[in-house]
């Protein structure tokens, strides 16, 4: 069994769509609703870790039958940023009582972009906040936090939890950066730690690319005009596809040095919140995994 837990924003939709549900690369993820209904959804008092076993257990069947290793994978189990959600301890010790003998994959990404992705997400489905205030260095009332949590990102947190509950050799944690560079090497790994007998040869382009410039504030005050601060997953609704259209042809109106002058402030902005914020958590994760994480764009 690997369980793939996240980040978000760490390629995610393509390791699911791509490699996870690609019999060749001897994985195999049937299940679609299972995993949020169990441990997303459900009332965690209510949570039975036998229930669960029961429920993915045909699934496990099927795969060993076809000779291939079952993957649970949300990148939510980690918790979500983008809609404030920050179970993933407790999530953790859930699917240890379920799955204690799994592998466990964990995607962590340089936070600077992981921020910036993750806002663009966040106003794309309907966010109205700005990015001061989507992060937290904005006023706020005492007693609140903010929509994202900079302190989800000090990636050592979540790793040597996992670690105490699976053990350190269970744990994969890759970082996006090396996975995009060379996904074949990425699958390699993986499957080797986890016992899979496949091959990856065909990386497919990203999915779920980001608004960028001028395109993300048009949408953000598009959002506070027509459901002001909302945050709408719902990707069929009626007013997020007028607000999305509306975004775009405005943006294709706009030349391209006002998108180049938003995107720049908004990076410029992100960087002077957070320099220096995750120095010391990522020298504390680069020792845990044995690599220098600066060599791939993290601050340290």
């Amino acid at each position: 069994m690997l369980i793939h837990v996240g980040f978000p924003k760490t390629g995610s939709t393509w390791l699911q769509e791509d490699m996870f549900s690609n019999p060749s690369t001897g994985f195999w993820s049937p299940w679609t609703f299972e995993v949020k209904e169990q441990y997303l959804l459900s009332n965690p008092y209510r949570f039975s870790a036998e229930r669960a076993r029961r429920l993915f257990q045909p699934g496990c069947d099927d795969a060993a039958r076809r000779g291939l290793v079952p993957v649970i994978t949300d990148e939510w189990l980690i918790g979500n940023q983008m809609s404030g959600d920050y179970r993933g301890k407790q999530i953790a010790e859930q699917l240890h009582a379920t799955f204690p003998a799994a592998v466990v994959l964990i995607v962590i990404r340089e936070q600077e972009a992981m921020l910036m992705s993750s806002y663009r997400e966040y106003v794309q489905v309907g966010g109205g906040q700005t990015l001061e205030e989507f992060i937290g260095v904005a006023s706020a009332l005492p007693g609140f936090v903010p929509q994202c949590r900079l302190d989800h990102f000090e990636f050592d947190l979540a790793i040597s939890h996992y670690r105490e509950l699976f053990g350190d050799t269970r744990v994969i944690v890759e970082p996006f950066e090396r996975m995009v560079a060379d996904p074949i090497a990425f699958h390699a790994r993986v499957a080797e730690c986890a016992g899979a007998r496949g091959s990856y040869q065909q990386p497919q382009q990203a999915r779920n690319v980001g608004l960028r410039g001028a395109t993300l504030t048009t949408r953000r005050a598009l959002n506070n005009l027509v459901h002001p601060f909302g945050l709408n997953f719902t990707r069929g609704a009626r007013r997020r596809r007028w607000i999305g259209r509306s975004a775009a042809v405005i943006g294709r109106m706009l030349p391209a040095s006002a998108h180049a002058r938003q995107e720049s402030d908004l990076r410029r902005r992100l960087h002077s919140h957070i320099e220096g914020y995750y120095a010391a958590s990522n020298q504390r994760t680069s020792k845990l995994l044995g690599i220098d994480l600066a060599e791939f764009g993290y601050a340290g």
